[in-house]
């Protein structure tokens, strides 16, 4: 049986955040892919992006979903359908899907259903899981076990 996801509540308190500025290449390759390191855990998911990557909690049958879970996703105020991570010509752009907790860039809060220009090095925080995105020149891309 599927582990049941349960709806996301609405933090008390804000995630820390802090305003930065860009110091990356907004260049993101054909042959480009994404990784995302997130913080405190360390932990790494490299995403090819040859599709968009909705960025959340549990899966859906069509969506191509990054599940966060195993990060204290839930804990962290991400919701099911969080923010997407997609390619547009040779740009990254994330998107807010109307979370419930929102979505920063750079400190940022982003406006839900409108597209942003990520750069290589930027931060992303959702609710309160903060990463940081990198881009692989290489190519390479795979999940981590």
């Amino acid at each position: 049986m599927p582990p049941r996801v349960t709806a996301t509540q609405p933090l008390r308190r804000r995630p820390l955040t802090v305003a930065s500025e860009r110091k990356g290449n907004e260049r993101f390759d054909f042959h480009s892919s994404v990784l995302l390191q997130f913080f405190p855990s360390g932990v790494c998911y490299t995403l090819s992006l040859a599709s968009p990557v909705v960025l959340g909690r549990g899966s859906a049958p069509d969506a191509n979903i990054l599940d966060l879970s195993e990060l204290g996703a839930h804990r962290h105020g991400v919701s099911r359908q969080h923010c997407l991570l997609w390619r547009r010509g040779k740009h990254l752009v994330v998107t807010d899907l109307d979370s419930t907790n929102g979505t920063y860039l750079n400190g940022e809060l982003l406006r839900p259903h409108e597209e942003y220009l990520v750069a290589d090095g930027d931060q992303l925080i959702l609710g309160t899981l903060h990463a940081t995105i990198f881009f692989n020149r290489n190519g390479n891309s795979h999940r981590p076990a």
